[in-house]
């Protein structure tokens, strides 16, 4: 299976993406290429990660010209399209983007706060039809901030308004089909009128995880796609782990088939703090196995 794994990250981040790079090297099969994607003003720095698998490209290189950084505004971009585009907004732009200049079967996302604590089987990502596993809780991600994300998907895919489209598909190691994101491009045009980039670019309120999940769900009847709640990384969201205490607990909840860890950059806690901590729990992790 074709896999290649997109990370976005920037420059305060590089040192968690340094200790992903790293733990990618050590534990995914290196036939997935790694593609690391940063600002311009970043590049330099990252390209001390660039390898045989690791390969750096710049946001501003996925971006149409009518999309540019001013200077001094770091979290708007300008557009001669649409309004200014949020900083949050032109992420998932460029993670949507992915299929327009990475020529690859199948995707995956992988934030620079993640790190792979054993080894990554790619046959866990597929099913015996060869299908790809698509990360849908149903019942879930129904809450306040969610809502303006469902609707956003279904007004660009041509919907009734809907708050709520039964599942949350927003997880970490999360996989897309390259085809059926071209043919999501080709949805949202036809349901817009407008370049598909165009029309996202008009929203104030967006996941990318979410638009795609609907749109191969509701419109496309799973084409190509497993659904699967379960996720493989374990995240450290609403755990307190700031303590030596709280880090230790968090590792020690990691289920067996769980290849990967997320302590997540918004919780402020240096890599000093638990990069050691991480290298003990896959020591012991290897013993266990």
């Amino acid at each position: 299976m074709q896999m290649t794994m997109i990370t976005p990250s920037y420059g305060p981040d590089f040192d968690r993406c340094k200790m992903l790079v790293n733990s990618v090297n050590k534990y995914v099969p290196d036939t997935v290429e790694h593609v690391l994607l940063v600002d311009q003003r970043d590049e330099a720095q990252f390209q001390k990660l660039a390898s045989s698998r690791t390969r750096v490209m710049t946001v501003e290189s996925v971006l149409p010209w009518w999309i540019m950084r001013l200077p001094m505004a770091r979290r708007w971009w300008f557009s001669f399209k649409s309004m200014p585009v949020r900083n949050w907004i032109l992420q998932q732009v460029v993670k949507l983007g992915v299929g327009e200049h990475i020529e690859s079967a199948n995707y995956m996302f992988v934030d620079s706060d993640v790190s792979f604590i054993r080894p990554m089987n790619l046959g866990e990502f597929t099913d015996e039809q060869g299908k790809l596993v698509l990360y849908r809780n149903p019942t879930m991600g129904r809450t306040d901030m969610h809502a303006p994300w469902h609707m956003t998907a279904a007004k660009l895919l041509g919907f009734f308004p809907c708050d709520y489209f039964g599942a949350n598909y927003i997880g970490n190691l999360i996989t897309w089909r390259r085809d059926n994101l071209l043919m999501l491009y080709k949805h949202i045009e036809t349901m817009t009128g407008m370049g598909w980039m165009e029309a996202i670019c008009r929203q104030w309120h967006l996941s990318e995880y979410i638009l795609y999940g609907v749109f191969v769900e509701h419109v496309l009847n799973g084409r190509g796609h497993f659904f699967e709640k379960s996720n493989h990384c374990a995240v450290s969201w609403g755990r307190e782990i700031h303590t030596e205490e709280g880090m230790e607990g968090f590792l020690s909840s990691v289920e067996p088939e769980q290849c990967a860890v997320m302590v997540s950059s918004k919780q402020y806690i240096p890599v000093s703090f638990y990069s050691d901590k991480l290298k003990r729990f896959e020591q012991v992790s290897s013993q266990i196995r």
